[in-house]
């Protein structure tokens, strides 16, 4: 998350939030800042920021763009410990 992104300052809160009560459960946060990492933005072809996605075994499970809201995160992080 870019230090210059309004929205990535929301949604990291929250998203530290809702990981924060995952701890014990396979669940990590990385934050990587787009600028700075160009060839990990170009790997994942992040064209916007906010970017967020869950993996597992090192794969793309699921993704979204943007800013969203503590319920969206909820069922978001929820569906990715499903997979």
């Amino acid at each position: 998350m870019d230090v210059w992104c309004g929205p990535c300052k929301i949604l990291k809160p929250r998203l530290e939030t809702i990981i924060g009560g995952k701890t014990g459960k396979g669940v990590d946060l990385a934050e990587v800042d787009v600028d700075d990492n160009e060839t990990i933005a170009s790997k994942y072809q992040v064209t916007s920021v906010p970017t967020v996605f869950a993996m597992s075994g090192g794969k793309v499970i699921d993704q979204f763009i943007g800013l969203k809201d503590e319920d969206q995160l909820r069922a978001f992080v929820g569906k990715a410990l499903k997979e």
